[in-house]
């Protein structure tokens, strides 16, 4: 079976992994081995990933303090409104204030599911820096 990604075309015939890359008219081609290679190339992907998380969860609560400041902004306002009987204008503002508190919950539901995620990754990358030091220790003992 091959899979793609963008433009990187994977596939496994036992014990090699095959990576085609495609770009224009050439293409790229190589192989590593599966139990010996693979688990280095996981290694690099997670880490840029867990990485790339953490921008990712930064600017989620960047985005959530500007959500939150906007809302307590709106009730600022509807406070005003109140005092100045403009009833009306206070119901407008109450819409865009629900609008918020369903924003601030789509942005805390996704803050709490990219950590969830990011947790279960480091926990795979520390599975995974634990099986390459043993094949390193079976290694130097079958070849000693």
């Amino acid at each position: 079976m091959i899979y793609e990604i963008g433009r990187v075309r994977v596939w496994y015939n036992p014990p090699d992994v095959y990576f085609e890359i495609i770009d224009d008219c050439r293409r790229l081609e190589t192989s590593i081995e599966a139990l010996d290679e693979m688990p280095y190339l996981l290694k690099v992907l997670i880490e840029q990933q867990l990485l790339e998380f953490e921008v990712f969860l930064k600017r989620l609560n960047e985005r959530h303090k500007e959500l939150d400041s906007w809302y307590h902004e709106l009730e600022q306002k509807i406070e005003e409104y109140k005092m100045k009987g403009w009833r009306p204008m206070c119901e407008g503002v109450k819409k865009k204030q629900q609008k918020t508190v369903e924003k601030i919950k789509e942005v805390e539901e996704m803050i709490q599911f990219v950590s969830d995620f990011k947790g279960s990754l480091e926990r795979i990358l520390n599975d995974l820096n634990r099986f390459i030091e043993i094949v390193e220790k079976v290694r130097k003992e079958v070849i000693v």
